[in-house]
């Protein structure tokens, strides 16, 4: 529980009590629902409230809450409960949710930077008068994104070994040419 003025988090209520926030001093009415110190129900079926004292879900004002949300504080029933990443979210605040640790739980798509650089290097290669220019792209793209997560599958760092090869390849043919062509020219 967070004060409404300052923001800081508050100790837990031990029942409903009034009490004063530890930093700003805000009086604080707080009113503890037995829900609260109820063990939290996985996979059960909504019940029915039955006395005007129990607390009841905030989408389903029939139904005993069973615990509140993590994120924004609403009491949820059974129903309502969604269990992530060991966390209790109401089926509002779920979308916005974001994994803790960096887990792919919710993560659907990915951007493939290992074919984006072998791509670009490839392409590079058949648009030859563009390639000075490309492979350093290349070769800024494969050392950027070498530490990004690749996919959502297991894949390897081969595209990026291979964008880096041929951008390097072609930075050597370009001074190659380079240094043909300047020698030449002293020569005249």
């Amino acid at each position: 529980m967070d004060c409404a003025a300052c923001g800081v988090a508050q100790p837990p209520p031990t029942g409903s009590e009034e009490m004063a926030c530890a930093r700003c001093g805000r009086p604080l009415h707080v009113l503890v629902f037995p829900a609260l110190w109820r063990p939290i129900a996985a996979g059960l079926p909504a019940t029915l409230a039955v006395s005007p004292e129990e607390a009841t879900c905030y989408n389903h004002p029939a139904s005993v809450a069973v615990i509140p949300c993590a994120l924004c504080g609403r009491f949820l029933c059974a129903l309502c409960d969604i269990e992530f990443d060991g966390r209790h979210l109401c089926p509002a605040c779920f979308p916005t949710a974001r994994p803790s640790g960096g887990s792919a739980t919710l993560e659907s798509e990915r951007v493939l930077w290992d074919s984006i650089a072998l791509s670009t290097a490839l392409l590079s290669c058949i648009l030859w008068w563009a390639s000075l220019i490309t492979s350093f792209v290349v070769l800024f793209l494969v050392v950027r994104k070498w530490r990004t997560p690749l996919s959502l599958v297991p894949r390897s760092r081969i595209r990026f070994i291979a964008a880096a090869g041929i951008a390097v390849l072609q930075l050597m043919v370009w001074g190659l040419v380079l240094t043909v062509g300047l020698v030449s020219l002293r020569r005249l």
